[in-house]
């Protein structure tokens, strides 16, 4: 038998819709404090995204463009939450796809860095409540 060792995260979920249809849930650990930069981090590289193809461009030269663009921006993605959770975020469509003139990747974004924020102040919140039993005592 192999020698296991097995950790308990404080893993959460989070469920992805697109139009209000459940298409997947991704996981992130409230714990992890620089998850909030990792998705700045991920926000920056969607600012810095840039075409490289001149206006005379063939379809093909364009869309080989866009999936480099795309593969970086889910890359930039599965790096803020430390797994290759992009293809539940986006599907088969490109991450910078626009509804109403905002993209997938800035919609995921903002409701991320929200849902993060959130459920990192409680995890704080919890974890100085149980540190306080012990250091109470002591008169802090």
């Amino acid at each position: 038998m192999p020698n296991v060792i097995n950790t308990i995260s404080n893993r959460k979920e989070i469920e992805i819709q697109r139009d209000g249809e459940k298409v997947g849930v991704i996981y992130f650990d409230p714990a992890d404090m620089a998850i909030i930069k990792r998705l700045r981090e991920a926000q920056d590289k969607l600012a810095e995204v840039t075409l490289k193809t001149d206006k005379e461009a063939d379809i093909e030269t364009m869309l080989a463009e866009a999936d480099r663009i795309d593969a970086e921006l889910r890359k930039a993605v599965d790096y803020a939450f430390d797994y290759p959770c992009s293809d539940v975020v986006f599907g088969n469509g490109y991450s910078f796809t626009t509804a109403k003139g905002v993209s997938a990747l800035e919609q995921f974004l903002k409701g991320a860095i929200e849902i993060v924020t959130a459920e990192m102040k409680t995890e704080a919140e919890a974890a100085k409540k149980r540190q306080a039993k012990y250091l109470d005592k002591y008169g802090k």
